[in-house]
């Protein structure tokens, strides 16, 4: 099987956008859905990359809609290493990183340039490989403690 490295050849920022919880009317691909829409098509090409599905859902049509390619991760997490760093992605996006275990332990992998966790992670991963945690303000508490960077 082809993947979107072999089938891609753009100068483009690769995005890779991960996770298990991308099926319908789940809260990830809700969120990210939009994310991955209008990320302007002449800068990034958007890869989904959902966790293999053992619940029976199906992938969300936002999903599926919103990128440019949709590559099933193996459950098998050498495959899944190797196969996401086969990709060459600039960037890929941890929709979350610790409610399920294939997230968790490839976000221990560097398998792109950039490597961020998004908003389905309460607090950070904790995995040296992650480069980014990404929040806003409204959806920390409001007696937070933050650190200075």
């Amino acid at each position: 099987t082809s993947t979107p490295q072999t089938e891609c050849s753009s100068k483009r920022a690769r995005i890779g956008f991960i996770s298990k919880f991308f099926g319908v009317f789940e809260p990830h691909g809700l969120l990210l859905d939009g994310v991955m829409r209008y990320l302007p098509r002449s800068h990034f090409e958007v890869i989904a990359l959902p966790v293999a599905r053992t619940d029976g859902k199906t992938l969300s049509p936002g999903v599926l809609e919103s990128a440019d390619y949709v590559y099933e991760v193996s459950l098998d997490t050498t495959h899944a290493i190797e196969a996401i760093s086969r990709m060459d992605l600039d960037v890929l996006i941890f929709a979350d990183v610790m409610s399920e275990p294939m997230n968790h332990f490839l976000a221990h992998s560097r398998l792109a340039n950039t490597q961020l966790a998004f908003w389905g992670n309460p607090i950070t991963s904790g995995s040296k490989k992650m480069d980014y945690f990404v929040s806003a303000d409204f959806m920390e508490h409001p007696y937070r403690t933050r650190m200075a960077v």
